[in-house]
């Protein structure tokens, strides 16, 4: 991964404690170009975790590099704090 320049990829969290949560993205989005997206309560980590096998296995893939998640259609004003 090139960590030279901002990084063209969302951050998908979840969880029960809204000022957790808030913690946590305002450490993420001081990675440059990560975006965070609340996907709602923990149960929904389940779901975001059955993700990363897929990014691993493509970012395996000689065709594929760098390979991550982007979520568009949200308004990027709309944050967790």
């Amino acid at each position: 991964m090139n960590f030279n320049g901002p990084i063209d990829c969302d951050c998908l969290i979840s969880g029960d404690n809204q000022e957790s949560k808030i913690t946590v993205a305002k450490l993420i989005e001081k990675i440059p170009g990560v975006q965070v997206v609340d996907c709602g309560p923990l149960e929904r980590a389940q779901i975001i975790e059955k993700i990363t096998p897929l990014l691993i296995g493509l970012n395996i893939k000689k065709t594929c590099k760098d390979a991550g998640i982007r979520i568009t259609g949200i308004d990027p004003e709309c944050k967790l704090y």
